[in-house]
């Protein structure tokens, strides 16, 4: 099993994969707990967390095949989906999906 632990209070999203008859899980785990992903600035860095955490899963992109470089970046946009739906961060998902960010505005009484 491949696990990143990038700290506490993690996403963690499971990936499984079959080869031959052997059955492997493999989960990857991203630490948010210290960030306010409702502001531009956690979710842009929540996002980047996420990202690096796929592309270390998914395994170097040093010295391979052309064909496995498809597979290896396919993992790390299937795992990125994975993690940012686990979330349920609306505006990490929004920053990936390259929507605009709302948020709630302040009204002085």
């Amino acid at each position: 099993m491949t696990r990143i632990g990038i700290g506490a209070a993690l996403i963690a999203v499971s990936l499984f994969s079959v080869t031959a008859a052997k059955a492997q899980s493999d989960i990857m785990m991203v630490r948010v707990s210290d960030l306010n992903t409702s502001s531009p600035q956690g979710a842009e860095i929540a996002l980047r967390r996420i990202k690096n955490a796929s592309t270390l899963f998914c395994g170097d992109s040093d010295n391979i095949t052309l064909s496995r470089r498809f597979e290896q970046h396919a993992c790390e946009k299937r795992m990125t989906d994975k993690a940012v739906g686990a979330l349920h961060a609306p505006t990490v998902t929004a920053l990936y999906e390259g929507r605009p960010m709302q948020f709630a505005s302040r009204t002085a009484h």
